[in-house]
């Protein structure tokens, strides 16, 4: 590579110092790929800023192997040999300019760190029915999300210079792809697939805002962090943020960075009730082998799959974007935004609250009953019809009261499966252990208390002990009472 060729290569002009002809080794070619950011007082690799802030003396220590002609140092050859090509009064990502140097309205000079995005190859043959078929497969029917996910993208990938104010936010288990949504969208962004984990974004530093368009972060699971949804909200919006490098002075960056979060939890996050900063969706797709994802990648990021997906986008999304608004609209509110938003409010528990003072139905006192029973009594008594999983709502029902042990009686159910009793904690030490006890007498009180599955528990005297117990001697744990409230253990 000639100083020719590289010039071309970073389209940035340099002009060779005096007395250096084209040199026969990389040596001021290396050194030239770098620059110095006043602001920073770094030097930074021109295509990789991020990892690559440097001092006077880092700097000239990491090229001690170079002999640059006349004994100048790296320093000396970037900051008054070459001052005019590679010294900038900041850096910042500017997609809405195509220079590399672009000179601000105070007349600082900028280093543009945005690089437009790669074209798709010559003579594509994919065409983007795999792909639309993955999507299917991952959203599980739900058009509409599906729908707000492409028009997301879209946007991302062919509006660069303006923000969106929300940030994807998929949930599902292992194996189901939402990792594979991310890679597309940094491949066609032609950014390295950088993953952030949640303590990196709680971090004080931030540096790694620096020349990325998406902000990928893995294993979210600050359900119990409120200030987390505080904390990330603000990167959505603020038209700056600061960055803090390690040992050197904060400074302003404008922030035109977008946020993809994905997490094997449901409820990654604890949404405010009227959150309108995240689009979330949880996948109930099943897990698919391992070969389906070999051959998937191999058609995506091999055989041109993406680029037939990018250009299915700009056909058949980009014309009916709305981009003046969609940056900034509330995004579609699925029915998980919904669960996640009811159960992180502590509303569900006054709720809940307010059903046990009536002392009616599932909300008795000594009364055990199934979980999913009292889920579809809630959908359809109560009308609360988001609540689907017990996972989502664990920390609103324990406050509430929910007490539950797993049980497995083939009597009770006919099969042999583990199901969650519950009941409420008014005064349950007596109940319990009836689910600890491995006696005969337990799990037999057990059995005929439940029943129906959501009857209440009759009084001892009641039953007919003797045709059911062959272990009398068990009669003496417990001291029995005709008012089931005064059983004692």
């Amino acid at each position: 590579m000639t100083l020719t060729q590289m010039n071309q290569w970073n389209n940035i002009p340099i002009k060779e110092p005096k007395g250096i002809r084209t040199p026969k080794s990389y040596d001021v070619i290396e050194i030239a790929k770098w620059a110095y950011i006043v602001e920073l007082e770094s030097f930074v690799l021109i295509d990789d800023p991020l990892k690559t802030l440097r001092n006077k003396d880092q700097f000239n220590d990491s090229f001690p192997h170079l002999k640059i002609p006349n004994g100048i140092k790296p320093e000396t050859y970037i900051k008054t040999d070459h001052a005019n090509t590679r010294v900038f009064d900041r850096m910042q990502l500017m997609p809405d300019r195509k220079e590399r140097v672009v000179t601000d309205e105070n007349n600082l000079k900028i280093l543009n760190l945005f690089r437009q995005p790669p074209k798709a190859p010559a003579n594509l043959n994919a065409n983007s029915g795999m792909a639309l078929d993955f999507f299917k497969y991952f959203f599980h029917g739900d058009t509409e999300a599906m729908e707000h996910t492409f028009r997301w993208m879209t946007h991302f990938l062919f509006v660069p210079q303006q923000k969106i104010q929300h940030a994807l936010m998929f949930s599902s288990g292992q194996g189901t792809g939402k990792g594979t949504i991310a890679t597309m969208l940094q491949k066609l962004a032609d950014e390295d697939e950088a993953h952030l984990t949640a303590d990196q974004l709680k971090g004080q530093h931030q540096s790694w805002f620096i020349n990325r368009r998406l902000i990928r972060i893995e294993e979210v699971k600050e359900y119990n962090d409120n200030n987390f949804y505080n904390k990330i909200k603000t990167y959505f919006t603020e038209p700056f943020y600061t960055v803090n490098p390690k040992h050197k002075n904060p400074f302003q960056y404008k922030n035109i960075s977008c946020f993809f979060l994905a997490s094997n939890w449901i409820n990654p996050i604890a949404l405010e009730s009227d959150d309108r900063r995240f689009f979330y969706f949880h996948s109930k797709a099943k897990k698919k082998p391992a070969e389906y994802w070999t051959d998937l990648n191999k058609y995506l990021f091999q055989d041109g799959g993406m680029w037939a997906f990018k250009d299915y986008l700009e056909k058949h999304y980009l014309p009916q974007l709305d981009i003046k608004t969609f940056a900034f609209d509330k995004p579609y509110q699925t029915e998980w935004h919904k669960m996640s938003c009811l159960a992180s409010s502590g509303r569900l528990a006054d709720f809940i609250e307010d059903l046990k003072l009536k002392q009616e139905g599932y909300y008795q006192k000594n009364k055990f009953f199934l979980f999913e029973n009292f889920k579809r009594d809630l959908h359809e008594n109560n009308g609360i019809s988001i609540l689907r999983n017990d996972h989502l709502t664990n920390a609103q029902l324990a406050q509430a009261g929910l007490m539950y042990k797993e049980y497995r009686s083939q009597r009770l159910f006919g099969d042999n499966n583990r199901r969650k009793i519950c009941w409420w904690d008014y005064s349950s030490a007596h109940l319990e252990p009836l689910f600890n006890s491995k006696t005969k007498f337990a799990r037999d009180l057990l059995d005929k208390s439940y029943l129906d599955n959501e009857h209440d528990i009759p009084p001892l005297y009641e039953w007919d002990e003797n045709a059911e117990l062959n272990e009398p001697q068990q009669l003496e744990l417990f001291s029995v009472e005709e008012n089931f409230n005064e059983w004692v253990l």
